[in-house]
This record gives C-alpha cells, structure tokens and sequence, in this order.
C-alpha cells in the first residue's frame, strides 16, 4: 500500500471495521464513516446511512473470515469473526499458540463458545526433500518477507533489492521448511496432526505449482 501513497489502517481500526461488517452482514443499519464526501456530489438529498433490508432473512448468515498472524489481530477476529484463518505456519506450538490467543480474547470478553478455526500451511510432496525444499523455498521467503515489513529498516532495505529474499532462500534447510513430513508422495490429515490434536477444521493448502 506504501507504494500507493497509503498506510494500513490500524487493528483498533480494523477491528471497528469487522464490527460494522458483522453489523451490515445481520441487516442492521450502519452508519456512515465521519468525514464522507457525498455532500460533493450534489444531491437533492443523501442517507447518512445504510442496510440491505432483505439480508436479515438469509440462512445461515455470510460467514466473516479474517487471516491472522499477530495476536492483536487474531483476539480482534476472536470477538468478532465467524472464523479465523490462522497463518502463523506449520509448526504445531505456533498452532496452538495462536488458538490459544483467540480462545482467550473470546473468554476476557464474556463470549461462550468455540470459534473454527482455518490454518494456512505451505506443502510439497516430493520423492526428494531437497528438491521440495527447492520448489517450496519462494513461497517460504514470501511469508517471511511479510513478517519483517514492520521490522529493521536495515532488513527493508535488503528487501528492495531482493537480496534478503536469496539469503534467507539460501539459508533454509529441510527442517526450517518442512516441520510437518510424510512419506514420500503421502500426506494425509492424520500425518499434519494439527487436526486430531487441536480441532482446526480446515486446513489451505499453498501448493508449489499448478499441477
């Protein structure tokens, strides 16, 4: 967004927004944001707010998903998603660590109930770990670039020119990359465990390529 002159908006930002969504997609009537220009368009006469009158009728309500990775994120979709897709890796600590964060949000705001949760995991099978780990290495540094976006200004400047995103390529072992192994070509639920040991119902794959 930088690139387009824009920041992002803040989670307290954020959170007021997925508020007002949950809001709209119940078929309650919202409120217009301070600060709106329709008044520039020169209309005889304007809302000042909005709903969709029919929305209220549909069963089951539009689901709201939100992608987490930090904990401020995470808690603000705990009180207000239908689901949190949680992109915080393959590791099971980490896993759980960011379950663990969004069950705790729900319970400090007196919210009964689980929430489902999604994880996001980067996968290759291959006969060979080295080559998978070859083939896989991109979308790994891709993430970490992420990562690091609000970090040293020293890493954002090697991120510029690329040269970050080699090192850490060149540096990554088969162990880095692959917390979660099956044998050769098989992988099943029962071998990424995440599923029969902390409940997540759906797991988004990132494959190497479109084959």
């Amino acid at each position: 967004m930088a690139h387009l002159g824009r920041a992002p908006h803040s989670v307290a930002e954020f959170e007021n927004y997925l508020e007002q969504l949950q809001h709209y997609l119940s078929g309650n009537e919202v409120e217009f944001e301070d600060g709106s220009d329709l008044g520039s368009l020169g209309l005889a006469d304007h809302s000042n707010s909005s709903l969709i009158s029919w929305i209220s009728r549909i069963e089951p309500k539009v689901p709201v998903d939100v992608a987490a990775t930090g904990p401020r994120v995470i808690a603000a979709a705990a009180r207000h998603a239908d689901r949190i897709s949680l992109n915080v890796g393959a590791d099971i600590e980490r896993v759980k660590w960011g379950m663990d964060v969004a069950r705790d949000a729900r319970a400090k705001a007196g919210i009964a109930g689980d929430i489902p949760f999604t994880a996001y995991i980067s996968l290759v099978v291959h006969d060979d770990p080295e080559e998978a780990m070859r083939i896989g290495a991109g979308q790994v540094s891709l993430f970490a670039r992420f990562s690091a976006m609000y970090g040293k200004s020293s890493v954002l400047h090697l991120n510029r020119n690329g040269k970050y995103l080699k090192e850490f390529t060149e540096h990554m072992t088969c162990n880095n990359m692959a917390e979660v192994k099956g044998p050769k070509n098989l992988l099943s639920l029962e071998n990424l465990h995440v599923t029969s040991v902390f409940s997540v119902l759906r797991h988004i794959a990132w494959t190497g390529c479109q084959n």
